[in-house]
């Protein structure tokens, strides 16, 4: 499982189509190239004995984890059966943020995996093969970190001037952006301005209220949940017990949601100057839910009793129709007697919320291509190895909720950065199994995902390949299989409050995370 990457918030905000033109492009590229990795990301969690051997599958077969990554491995299966997987998860983040670490914890038990296989009872001639349908949960896109620290080069209100700027829009313009009828800004960088925490200054640019010699002790909390299923529909069938050929079909269901707040308390370095703002917090709620298709096809080849050979492809899941919502809110105290509004009335807080932001929107994730081999001692178990393919540069994104104008230029801000920002990858997967005695077996595996990020646009250089170990074993009677894993993986990610134009000014947090799985699967042969 991945827990992947939560996108940079502040100046990043979801945008209703009616705004996509007036967005900084460099936002809305980042804000939809980071959402399609995310939801490109996946790492099946199959039954626990997939697990334990690092989902090194491609040439094996007789197991419900193949259906959705070869389903040529359904064609191995002589009798039928119903299997379900529990999985108790455990994640740990170490937040590292301008000198501070901070730690974070969640536990949540899931069921990642349960299906059916019906084969075929006659066994007689050339072909035989069998039906499956399973759900497996592809991803689980869940993480919680906080991060503290005094930063010296900025503050979020460099984050709206700089926005603001990039838009290049006139004060006029900008303050136009607001709702009478709810009395709420349309846009982000409307928040700040309406809250007297930008100002403009000549040719369409903007300053924040602060000084230069400004200190702003920064409070980070972030919250995300959600997950990416499928429910696969999966034929194989064997020929001669040699060639087994498989294809299945993928019904995508996609959730995920996060609430983010920053808080920043202002001070200054000389103990005689007292700034205009004393303290801000800014807050984001969002959701997106969505559904999609895709296809797989598979092979396995049994030249040898002891070898087998497999190759499978999965097409690009496209999503009809992401829907997302963004709301968002800004309260700021300002210090007494230092801030008037346009009446010249001393005022001491502001508060506003966006206008909610609501976009509908179309995702094609990247194809993958695997193939592996698998090396059989007898009766007494295997070793299997896998090489998987992912074509990130292939994802892409569109949207027909907009008027044409409008999406095409989502199109191609947005597109042309998937080959500008990511390298295709490939991910290596080993796994064993040892039968002690007749019913008894332990199970080993490694596996890597490789970082999909280009080197020029992970400036971080945090090392986010992803390196899995696991390990079990399992009980199998001619009636039953009781199957455990333990399974833990290490990586790192990265988080970035807001950005500027000058990378020099603001921080990036590096988060090292650990995440463990314990894996019950019970299965029954009929």
């Amino acid at each position: 499982m991945k827990i992947t990457n939560p996108i940079i918030m502040g100046g990043l905000l979801l945008l209703s189509p009616l705004f996509i033109k007036a967005q900084d492009a460099a936002s809305l590229a980042n804000t939809y190239t980071n959402y399609a990795q995310m939801f490109s990301n996946i790492a099946p969690q199959g039954t626990a004995r997939y697990q334990a051997i690092g989902g090194s599958h491609a040439a094996l077969g007789a197991d419900l984890s193949n259906i959705s990554y070869n389903p040529a491995g359904v064609g191995f299966y002589n009798r039928s059966e119903v299997s379900i997987t529990a999985s108790l998860n455990s994640l740990s983040t170490n937040a590292s943020y301008i000198n501070q670490t901070y730690p974070d914890q969640y536990t949540k038990l899931t069921i990642p995996n349960f299906g059916i296989v019906f084969a075929n009872d006659n066994q007689n001639g050339d072909w035989h093969g069998a039906f499956a349908i399973g759900y497996s949960r592809q991803a689980t896109l869940k993480t919680t970190f906080i991060l503290q620290g005094t930063n010296e080069k900025s503050s979020l209100l460099d984050n709206a001037a700089n926005s603001a700027t990039n838009r290049n829009i006139s004060p006029t313009d900008l303050n136009n952006e607001f709702d009478n009828t709810t009395g709420n800004p349309t846009s982000y960088e409307g928040l700040f301005y309406q809250g007297y925490l930008i100002d403009p200054g000549a040719n369409n640019t903007y300053q924040n209220r602060l000084d230069a010699t400004t200190v702003t002790k920064q409070r980070v909390s972030f919250t995300s949940d959600g997950k990416i299923t499928q429910w696969t529909f999966a034929y194989g069938g064997s020929y001669k017990n040699k060639l087994y050929l498989g294809g299945s079909i993928g019904f995508v269901g996609l959730s995920y949601r996060y609430s983010s707040a920053l808080n920043e308390k202002f001070s200054d370095k000389n103990a005689n100057v007292t700034p205009v703002v004393n303290n801000l917090a800014y807050t984001e709620d969002y959701s997106a839910s969505g559904s999609g298709l895709n296809l797989s096809f598979g092979m396995i080849y049994r030249p040898l009793d002891i070898v087998r050979v497999g190759f499978s492809v999965t097409t690009p899941t496209w999503y009809s129709n992401i829907s997302e919502t963004k709301d968002a809110s800004l309260y700021a105290a300002f210090n007494p007697n230092m801030q008037n509004d346009n009446n010249g009335k001393p005022i001491s807080s502001i508060q506003y919320n966006l206008n909610q932001q609501i976009f509908d929107y179309q995702l094609t994730t990247p194809l993958r291509m695997a193939t592996g081999v698998a090396f059989f001692l007898g009766k007494k178990g295997f070793v299997s190895a896998d090489v998987e393919y992912v074509n990130y540069k292939g994802m892409s994104v569109g949207s027909s909720d907009s008027p044409a104008s409008v999406n095409a230029d989502f199109k191609s801000i947005v597109n042309p950065e998937f080959k500008n920002r990511f390298d295709n990858a490939f991910n290596f997967k080993v796994g064993a199994e040892y039968k002690i005695s007749g019913i008894f077996n332990v199970r080993a595996g490694v596996a890597s995902k490789a970082n999909p990020y280009k080197a020029s646009f992970d400036k971080q250089d945090l090392g986010r390949t992803i390196l899995q170990i696991s390990g079990g074993f399992g009980v199998r009677t001619s009636d039953y299989y009781i199957d455990f894993a333990l399974v833990n993986s290490s990586y790192n990610t990265g988080y970035t409050p807001y950005e500027l134009s000058n990378p020099n000014n603001y921080y990036s947090a590096k988060i090292s995370n650990t995440f463990t799985s314990g894996v019950l699967s019970f299965g029954l042969f009929f």
